[in-house]
């Protein structure tokens, strides 16, 4: 009988490169290490690793359900925070009023955030919260798939988020 932390430690050694990069096609650079990882603990929980006939292809299948999980989250998250991040539309403010320099300073602020973006990541942002492209509309003018579009904004906003919550 096979001990679970041999075959999990036999599975890490063999197979861990190619299950990263298995992840990371499915949800990105970002999130993929934790989905392996989730991956390898879920494995560990399983009591009798030996009923299993073939880990490799477990481990994998525990990894590509995780994955998915992860973009449904991420989907609904970023619905969620497109929606909160309204760019104000509006015409120009008066310049010499506070509120217009809190204003000003934030426009500033997320200039620097987005320069720190990939280009197309920011021109995928840009076009749909500024010009108001949907996302269709975007994927043509830019000539990517519309699965692109979606990890371009959920990319985006998760940076906007971490640069204006330090």
């Amino acid at each position: 009988m096979v001990a679970l932390d041999e075959v999990v430690v036999d599975l890490f050694r063999n197979h861990n490169r190619e299950l990263s990069r298995f992840v990371r096609r499915r949800v990105g650079r970002e999130e993929a290490e934790d989905v392996v990882q989730s991956a390898y603990l879920h494995l560990l929980q399983k009591a009798e690793i030996e009923s299993v006939e073939r880990p490799r292809a477990y481990l994998f299948r525990i990894a590509s359900n995780l994955a998915t999980d992860a973009k449904r989250k991420s989907r609904t998250r970023l619905h969620y925070e497109v929606e909160d991040m309204d760019v104000d539309r509006s015409g120009p403010v008066d310049s010499h009023s506070e509120t217009s320099s809190d204003y000003l300073i934030e426009i500033f602020r997320l200039q620097i955030c987005l320069a720190k973006l990939p280009s197309l990541c920011r021109a995928t942002f840009i076009l749909n919260r500024v010009d108001g492209l949907t996302y269709p509309e975007i994927a043509a003018r830019l000539d990517i798939s519309l699965r692109t579009v979606n990890r371009n904004m959920v990319k985006a906003s998760d940076h906007i988020r971490r640069h204006f919550d330090r």
